[in-house]
């Protein structure tokens, strides 16, 4: 009897590690504090390393011309049960992204194994982008491609 409740605690044990592997928004790295060239997290290597070089080259120049300050984080999971909108929001809001006085922020949050891309906006780039408009670019644009395992492209 004493095995078999060893058996089972090991086994609670490794289930229990197993659910805590997602990031916490405080795992996160904001990658631009280090170097402000830089606007992507690929923490688990999701996008190649020439589609996080583009990205951040198409993030600073957006940021250098005052349009937007758009910080993407891609990563395999994060806490669960966690909603990844919620997630998404709290790790932006965290880092400060976008222009306090145009609040010209942008987040794009990709969690691979809940299959999730949400994008976080601030309000003045809603005219521009508004929800509807993300909505098009994630279904015409980067489904299509994350379906085919292709987060590089479709990102």
């Amino acid at each position: 009897m004493k095995r078999l409740f060893t058996i089972l605690f090991l086994l609670l044990g490794l289930t229990l590690n197993l659910k805590a592997e997602g990031y916490s928004v405080d795992d996160i790295v904001e990658v631009q504090t280090e170097n402000r060239y830089r606007f992507v997290v690929n923490q688990d290597g999701i996008l190649s390393d020439e589609a996080v070089k583009t990205l951040d080259s198409l993030c600073y120049s957006l940021r250098h011309r005052g349009i937007a300050q758009v910080s993407i984080v891609a990563v395999n999971d994060i806490d669960n049960p966690r909603d990844p909108h919620e997630f998404a929001m709290e790790l932006f809001t965290k880092w400060g992204v976008g222009n306090k006085e145009r609040d010209n922020g942008l987040g794009i949050l990709l969690v691979k194994d809940m299959r999730e891309i949400r994008f976080v906006t601030g309000y003045g780039i809603e005219a521009e982008l508004p929800d509807a408009m993300c909505v098009r670019i994630q279904r015409n644009y980067m489904l299509p491609h994350f379906r085919n395992d292709d987060y590089s492209t479709g990102m």
